[in-house]
């Protein structure tokens, strides 16, 4: 699915027709995890520190518009 954000050494997507809670992939090399687009927890996996605090403020910032995403994509 597409990438919704692309931070240098990782993305962050969101797949059509995907379980809820409403939550956005954060995959990058060596790590994968799935964060609630709500709010904003780490579900599954885990985020490095050095890219956690930049992945979850862009979550956190877009939130509007990724629950409108999700909601077209189901």
């Amino acid at each position: 699915m597409p990438v919704l954000y692309r931070f240098g050494s990782f993305v962050i997507r969101m797949y059509a027709n995907d379980h809820n809670p409403p939550h956005v992939h954060v995959e990058g090399v060596d790590f994968r995890a799935l964060v609630t687009i709500g709010s904003i927890e780490i579900l599954q996996g885990a985020i490095p520190a050095k890219h956690r605090d930049e992945a979850l403020r862009w979550i956190a910032e877009h939130r509007t518009e990724l629950l409108r995403r999700w909601e077209d994509l189901q």
